[in-house]
């Protein structure tokens, strides 16, 4: 155990997961190891931090409304507050999403606020004004099925949030557009299905095109099978067969991202490789796309075809793109 701890902990901390392995290891014999000591910090310091980031969240929403806009929270703390303990999972960036005209307005005032306003500093803020990942639901739509939520802060700040069957669907899309490399997106999920999996509208939440339904059940089978979560006894029966029947390749690409350090956008352009062969093949070693993400990128099925074709046709696209805007 103490090995495996020490080996994981730059991946595990570096994902925003050391919180949870300690809540995994606190009763055993583990706690008491010194290895076991980073995740222990990690879950006081983000127990610690909460309050405070808490009151930066609440001051940040009241000075966006001032400006005539209403933002709707997503992720981070939103999905933060399911979780069953304060401590377990970081809020992260603060992610808004203000209406059509209104992103610019926003970013304005609350850099001016940041100014005056020191508890600003503990809530970094990205500023939206559309959900990719939802791209077939409007922000009207999105807004009129959202609920308003306390944020728990001493000014009891109400928050607009996504309904659960948005986030969920929003959840598990961004994880596979990014590859599903961070381990604590899947928790995300399964958090969320136990907890409201049997009271959602899976109706509402599968609606759309038949892939991205299988998608979202593709993403609640990765959470049952990987992490033990329960599929939700009302999950309709085409979704419950894709959970259950979720493709061996895609298993194998989560795992065996989780083990290695998400690194493709890190570094410096192919470029400032210039000519030599080494650093090049570094370079595009870094570039290559998980299977996962390459399967987002260019559109194709997650059936149980091989995915060495749709990573070389990922590569020739992004080549072709990073070509044509050096000219």
């Amino acid at each position: 155990m103490a090995d495996d701890l020490r080996r994981c902990e730059p991946l595990l901390l570096g994902t925003g997961c050391g919180a949870l392995v300690w809540r995994r290891i606190a009763r055993s014999d583990a706690a008491a190891l010194p290895e076991a000591r980073p995740y222990r910090d990690a879950h006081r310091f983000q127990a610690a931090r909460a309050p405070a980031e808490r009151v930066a969240i609440g001051a940040v929403v009241r000075a966006v409304r001032e400006t005539g806009a209403e933002p709707l929270v997503v992720k981070g703390w939103a999905t933060a507050r399911h979780y069953p303990e304060i401590g377990l999972r970081p809020f992260g960036d603060l992610d808004l999403v203000v209406p059509h005209g209104r992103r610019d307005a926003v970013e304005r005032a609350l850099l001016e606020r940041r100014r005056a306003t020191a508890a600003l500093a503990l809530a970094p803020v990205d500023i939206h004004d559309s959900l990719g990942d939802l791209a077939d639901r409007s922000l009207d739509e999105l807004r009129a099925r959202a609920t308003s939520e306390p944020l728990g802060d001493p000014a009891g700040t109400q928050v607009l949030v996504l309904s659960s069957e948005d986030h969920l669907r929003l959840l598990s899309l961004h994880l596979l557009r990014h590859g599903a490399w961070r381990p604590l997106w899947l928790c995300d999920v399964a958090v969320l299905l136990e907890k409201r999996g049997d009271a959602l509208d899976w109706d509402r939440c599968l609606r759309g095109t038949r892939e991205d339904a299988r998608r979202v059940a593709l993403v609640a089978g990765l959470a049952h099978h990987l992490l033990g979560a329960a599929l939700p006894a009302a999950l309709p029966r085409a979704a419950a067969l894709h959970a259950r029947r979720v493709p061996r390749w895609l298993l194998v690409a989560t795992v065996r991202q989780w083990g290695r350090r998400y690194d493709r956008y890190t570094d410096d352009a192919m470029l400032a490789a210039g000519r030599s062969p080494r650093r090049l093949l570094a370079a595009a070693r870094r570039r290559w796309p998980n299977a996962i993400e390459a399967t987002v990128s260019v559109g194709a099925p997650f059936n149980a075809l091989p995915r060495l074709p749709f990573q070389l046709a990922d590569v020739a696209r992004r080549t072709g793109r990073a070509l044509a805007a050096a000219r």
